[in-house]
């Protein structure tokens, strides 16, 4: 039943010149493809958001404690700045190499 609706309306739509887009399974599966990512990127966006403001309010009521002593403050924050430092670099050298990084299969 419906295949005849969808004729009908591909024949109101071709007598005025109108033609409906013609999808294949490869643009089907670019957008599936896509979608994925948005999504994944929407996740870990949230999750890096959420961890992000835990991890800020666990540091403030650490460093805002008074029985917590000055080393292990001190400790924390070069852990911090450390990690934050080495994940800066391993970013910055996986650009530089997408740069310049060649594969045959893969288009860019």
């Amino acid at each position: 039943m419906l295949s005849g609706a969808g004729g009908a309306v591909e024949a109101s739509l071709g007598s005025v010149g109108v033609h409906p887009p013609i999808m294949d399974a490869t643009d089907s599966h670019e957008r599936m493809i896509e979608m994925q990512t948005v999504g994944l990127g929407l996740l870990l966006l949230g999750l890096v958001g959420l961890l992000g403001v835990g991890v800020y309010y666990a540091l403030a009521e650490l460093f805002a404690a008074d029985e917590v002593p000055f080393l292990i403050r001190l400790s924390i924050a070069a852990v911090i700045v450390g990690f934050v430092v080495l994940m800066a670099s391993v970013v910055r050298d996986r650009i530089r190499e997408s740069k310049t990084e060649r594969f045959e299969e893969v288009d860019r």
